[in-house]
């Protein structure tokens, strides 16, 4: 029988290195939380685990005088997280990386049952204790297994045959699974129900591990995302997934802000229930399904910038559908075989996006986000109903204001006063593909204060400028209309200098008329 364990109590930090040494030699400490090597990568423990295999050993251990009391226990674990060889500071140690100086690349470094695969070469090497990650895949690499055909036949029925969504959903397969998070993107499959995007989530998360997955809700005031318990669990999850976001209500702020900062790779604060907060980069990819159009009202712009988007437009009648998809027990995708063709499959996407340095995106992934963006903010949607952006448009910023405020009122939406609607138009510009920039030419005695690059659409500029009828009388659209006239681009008065006479028009209380001075009227002094 072996001899119990000498104990001092009165020296409980040589008791904590004691315990490493002889019970849990490869324990780490990290963001506060434990972690261990459990053969193929670091798994994380309960704290409630490591206190109990303390007390467990202390208690078998002879120690000289009573039993180890409780107080004993919880001294030995505090010190046990500050010993060098167990605390890692994720500023030098983030999962993945090297413990014992290895030069290659940790990032280019996939752990699967067989052994770490190298990304970059395709070679394995065995798995060690050395390499601090905390996922592996739950398949075997094997080069020579083929991607099911019926991947294929499924993927060509969910996006009819489009041979480039089906290359650039491979090549986002390959962005998640990779650990990979340089291009900060955001992945938002939309379309109707049973349009394939469930089959596709449960694949993926199947090929990755669903102990490497967490998930979610988007929407309105009960998205859990933005909860301070919301991103417990996602400490190390690969995939994010927001597996059915509700359409409708804009999304809250609180979630919107979280997006942003996964996806830029900012760090979170996480908080596991009971425990403290912890301010930590989440290893995560977000994939967020929906059956419709998301709001995320003025954050839309940025959060379309990090968007790449798969549209389901194709839908399987009840009487059509394989009920096996996703039942892991009859579905023919979800064996080790399939899901091993699958992870090759997906490694081809990988090595055609690191080629390429960049994702390409597709047509159907901008409309989508130019629909998002009409949704989501209304000076976005105004410009598209109302306006034209060019190089060589220039129009009146109060005039410009004037049409926005009538749109509000028509839509039943809140408008913007001057000074915050010029953030909101520049800003809504940008993403439509047009800097804009201010002119400010004398006219008369005055400045005029004009937009270069949007004008208002033919209609809108027929109906916000003043006309002359046929006696040289100027009137504005309505006017001309009630004496029997129909007003024209033809009919536009115009000034000394060429430039439309703008319809005058007064404020609400409380907001400034705009940039043109109270007496600017229909004629100016040349």
């Amino acid at each position: 029988m072996k001899p119990a364990v000498r104990l001092n109590l009165n020296d409980p930090n040589v008791i904590a290195s004691m315990f490493r040494e002889s019970q849990r030699p490869h324990l780490i400490r990290q963001n506060s939380m434990w972690y261990d090597y459990a053969e193929t990568h670091y798994k994380e423990i309960e704290d409630a685990t490591i206190k109990s295999a303390v007390q467990t050993w202390m208690m078998a251990a002879e120690t000289g005088r009573d039993r180890p009391t409780a107080h004993d226990v919880r001294q030995v674990v505090e010190l046990l997280a500050g010993l060098p060889e167990v605390h890692k500071p994720a500023a030098t140690y983030k999962s993945p990386s090297w413990l014992n100086g290895d030069i290659r690349n940790p990032r280019a470094i996939l752990p699967c049952l067989n052994g770490l695969l190298d990304l970059e070469t395709r070679k394995r090497s065995n798995h060690t204790s050395s390499f601090f990650c905390t996922y592996c895949l739950p398949l075997e690499y094997k080069p020579g297994t083929k991607v099911p055909e019926k991947w294929i036949e499924f993927l060509n029925q969910t996006f009819l045959n489009r041979k480039h969504l089906i290359e650039a959903l491979q090549e986002a397969f390959g962005y998640v699974i990779s650990g990979d998070r340089s291009h900060e993107r955001i992945f938002y499959s939309r379309g109707r129900k049973r349009g394939g995007k469930g089959t596709i989530q449960t694949v993926l998360s199947h090929v990755i591990g669903e102990d490497n997955c967490v998930s979610f809700s988007l929407g309105g005031n009960e998205s859990t995302l933005g909860d301070r318990h919301g991103l417990a669990g996602a400490e190390n999850a690969l995939l994010i997934q927001i597996p059915d976001a509700s359409v409708g209500a804009r999304v809250s702020p609180a979630a919107t802000t979280r997006l942003k900062e996964i996806s830029g790779g900012d760090r979170v604060p996480v908080r596991p229930l009971y425990c403290p907060t912890v301010s930590m980069v989440l290893p995560g990819c977000l994939w967020i399904n929906a059956n419709g159009i998301l709001n995320f009202g003025n954050d839309a712009d940025a959060i379309c910038a990090r968007l790449l988007g798969f549209p389901h437009d194709n839908y399987v009648p009840d009487d059509k559908r394989d009920l096996t998809l996703k039942d892991k027990r009859k579905s023919s995708l979800l064996t080790v075989e399939a899901l091993t063709g699958i992870l090759n499959w997906a490694l081809e996407g990988l090595d055609r996006l690191n080629e390429r340095g960049h994702f390409e995106e597709w047509p159907e992934s901008i409309d989508m986000k130019r629909l998002m963006l009409l949704e989501s903010n209304s000076v976005v949607a105004f410009i598209d109903a109302n306006c034209e952006l060019r190089p060589d448009a220039v129009t009146d910023k109060d005039t410009l204001h004037h049409a926005f405020r009538d749109y509000c009122a028509r839509q039943g939406l809140s408008y913007k006063i001057e000074a915050h609607f010029a953030s909101a138009l520049r800003n809504a510009a940008l993403n439509l593909g047009m800097i804009l920039t201010d002119h400010r030419p004398r006219v008369g005695k005055d400045r005029v204060h004009e937009w270069c690059g949007i004008a208002l659409n033919d209609a809108n500029l027929i109906e916000y400028h003043l006309h002359c009828d046929p006696l040289g009388e100027t009137m504005t659209a309505a006017d001309m209309r009630e004496s029997g006239e129909q007003p024209s681009l033809e009919t536009l008065a115009k000034d000394t200098t060429g430039r439309s006479i703008a319809r005058p028009w007064s404020a609400p209380d409380g907001e400034r008329l705009g940039y043109s001075k109270p007496d600017r009227g229909g004629d100016f002094e040349g």
